[in-house]
């Protein structure tokens, strides 16, 4: 997790996320709850996971149709329930 939006756009988050191999920013919205996670993988500088269509918009990366999102276990190698 690299950057919460600020407060006029609660949900919309930025990750870093590989890419045909190469480190690259994406753009997604998440729900409230999964919003929380989000702040919680910030402040700590956890990793995450997460799934849905991933479309290139002009230069920029977004996951749309988001259909999972959470803290990734480093421990167990999974996502965190």
């Amino acid at each position: 997790m690299i950057r919460l939006t600020e407060r006029n756009h609660p949900g919309n988050v930025t990750i870093i996320g590989f890419v045909v191999s190469k480190p690259r920013q994406i753009h997604l919205f998440l729900s409230e709850s999964e919003y929380n996670l989000a702040l919680t993988a910030y402040h700590q500088r956890l990793p995450v996971v997460c799934t849905g269509d991933l479309i290139k918009e002009n230069d920029t990366f977004v996951l749309k149709k988001t259909t999972s999102f959470a803290l990734y276990d480093t421990l167990t190698e999974q996502a965190a329930v």
